[in-house]
């Protein structure tokens, strides 16, 4: 209860819910999402994984990480706001905003710089609103609990303190160093978790910070994201198109290895050419040339309908809008398209 500022909703939210433990909970949200398989307990984990939390699958990128790293901390969301209570800072002990006072420009860099967790405000209907400050590093464990092996997730992320071999003293790995498998296959012996800054896939503590953010909305602070603003969106080129492709193409390929693996009768006597087949990973590229949405034939009327036609953006594609789903909001030219993207070329 502590995690979250109004109790209210998480008590009326777990007086509804009828699950006593986690693993209740996990083979409920199991029954719902998988209504036709048996539900067991590594069955519901490894589920949950895959949805959220696999690196392999749901990658973030440096800029999906910045931006919920943007969103989820203070932000613009207690700037101009009326205080509650004194802010102090946890270092010298003084005030940098005092009750009933509002926070300034000024006032809101100190507040940032100090490093203070939680701050107190006013809402507009004069209602004491916690709002978490929340940061970019995470302790994280450093063995899957589900594949017994390393987290994949916190591999080539950056370490935020010094690792010591607590026999001989010896600095293992230094603060800003980026983790690779060897260094964690050392580490595990001495340490469970590990901190570290966010990379690129979700975490437990982005989950928890989001529904922070979504009960301090309920009282009327924070924003509601634009889904039309540039600022929202990112456009994906060819190259990333067919590395989704290929990873598709891997996937299916991998599926195919571990099955002929487990059939082979001895395993000492087994080739790669008996194992790996490649048709899997053509097919699917060759799906994408012959029949995706984004794969067309050419404008080639004359050398201006071929650079216009090379550079079109579209809306749709995989991941992206249908012509059933999109409403007149979608096709609403946006303030933040003037200056950036043809209204006429690009739907």
């Amino acid at each position: 209860m502590e995690l979250f500022d109004y109790e209210e909703i998480v008590k009326t939210t777990l007086e509804k819910d009828n699950t006593a433990n986690e693993k209740e909970a996990l083979i409920e949200i199991f029954r719902r999402l998988r209504p036709s398989e048996p539900p067991t307990e590594r069955n519901t984990r490894q589920l949950i994984y895959r949805l959220l939390l696999d690196p392999k699958r749901y990658d973030l990128a440096k800029v999906g990480r910045y931006k919920i790293n943007r969103k989820l901390n203070f932000g613009d969301r207690i700037l101009g706001k009326i205080v509650a209570e004194d802010i102090v800072d946890p270092g010298n002990k003084k005030i940098i905003v005092k009750a009933e006072e509002k926070i300034n420009q000024k006032t809101f860099s100190a507040i940032i710089n100090s490093g203070i967790e939680k701050v107190k405000v006013l809402n507009s209907e004069n209602e004491t609103v916690t709002v978490f400050n929340e940061k970019d590093e995470a302790f994280m464990p450093i063995v899957d609990k589900l594949s017994e092996g390393i987290n994949e997730g916190i591999i080539d992320t950056t370490v935020v303190e010094d690792i010591i071999n607590p026999k001989t003293g010896e600095v293992i790995c230094s603060t800003g160093s980026k983790l690779t498998n060897a260094l964690l296959y050392k580490i595990k012996e001495y340490k469970e978790k590990i901190k570290t800054k966010k990379g690129p896939s979700l975490t437990r503590e982005d989950i928890v910070a989001s529904l922070r953010y979504l009960v301090n909305l309920y009282r009327g602070i924070g924003y509601i994201d634009d889904i039309d603003h540039l600022g929202n969106r990112r456009v994906k080129t060819v190259g990333e198109l067919l590395q989704d492709q290929f990873y598709i193409g891997l996937s299916r390929m991998e599926r195919v290895i571990r099955e002929r693996m487990t059939i082979q009768p001895d395993v000492s006597a087994i080739t790669p050419q008996a194992l790996i087949n490649a048709r899997p990973l053509l097919a699917t590229i060759r799906q994408f040339f012959g029949s995706s949405q984004l794969s067309q034939f050419m404008d080639q009327t004359n050398p201006l309908s071929e650079i216009t036609h090379k550079r079109r953006l579209s809306a749709l594609g995989p991941g992206g809008l249908t012509r059933e789903r999109a409403g007149f909001e979608v096709r609403d030219v946006h303030h933040t398209h003037y200056g950036r993207i043809c209204p006429i070329e690009t739907p």
